[in-house]
């Protein structure tokens, strides 16, 4: 069956007419038959009306396995008995007519409640959308803050560094340490420092606490002489330097 095709109403006492009665004593069932055969015709052509034509008469002829001249006066009969109307060289029927405007009534109407509830249905789902996009954004926000505040540097008390590194057995100086930082404003390098523990791995990496044991100054208390490159001066010299003369050198 096609898309387009629709149904009309057939009455169930559609014989019970007085013009239907008329053409049932005249030319029975036949004529009954051939009246509905070119009402569906009706419904289906797009004007919803037939040329009056032998070719249209000899077609529906053919649909209905009779002659062309019973076709033609069964028609007549229905156009003077006002079933059908002749309209120029086109026959119609009004009760067609009246199914059509019916049916396109019945369309619209069911176009404008589809339309309707397809809105209705469209405002359902964006407030149950809203909702959601605001909840999403508050948790976005919530992760943001907190976020936010897991990058927010605290600096150690001097406790939690000693503790620190005692965990690590490190030798770092605590109070040095803390002192440094403290000056510079918890800065490492040019950055806000993000990480004490870091940096206090970084103090003990690179050994900022080991006391860098500088050479002593030749020990000039020692009879080795004096350091590499002095002269020493004659016996006859005077003048003779105290530490020369403690160690008795060159007066031997």
């Amino acid at each position: 069956m096609k898309k387009d095709t629709f149904y009309f109403p057939h009455d169930y006492n559609a014989r019970n007419d007085l013009r239907t009665q008329a053409l049932l004593f005249t030319h029975g069932a036949a004529g009954y038959g051939i009246y509905w055969c070119i009402i569906e015709i009706l419904h289906e052509e797009s004007g919803h009306s037939l040329k009056y034509s032998e070719l249209t008469w000899t077609s529906i002829a053919r649909q209905m396995s009779t002659s062309v001249e019973q076709v033609l006066t069964v028609v007549d009969a229905c156009i003077e008995l006002e079933l059908f109307e002749r309209q120029g060289d086109a026959v119609i029927s009004v009760r067609v007519l009246e199914n059509i405007e019916h049916r396109e009534y019945i369309r619209g109407q069911r176009s404008k409640a589809g339309k309707r509830s397809a809105s209705v249905r469209q405002m359902s789902t964006s407030v149950e959308q809203n909702p959601t996009k605001e909840r999403k954004e508050k948790e976005r926000k919530e992760n943001n803050s907190k976020e936010s505040k897991r990058r927010v540097f605290k600096p150690p008390t001097q406790l939690e560094v000693k503790q620190y590194c005692k965990e690590r057995n490190n030798t770092v100086n605590v109070n040095k340490w803390m002192a440094h930082y403290e000056a510079n404003g918890w800065m490492v390098g040019k950055n806000k420092m993000k990480d004490w523990k870091a940096a206090v791995r970084t103090w003990e990496n690179n050994e900022f606490d080991v006391d860098v044991k500088h050479p002593k100054m030749h020990d000039r208390t020692k009879t080795e002489g004096p350091p590499p490159g002095f002269g020493i001066p004659s016996e006859t010299a005077t003048g003779m330097p105290d530490w020369f003369k403690k160690n008795k050198i060159g007066q031997e």
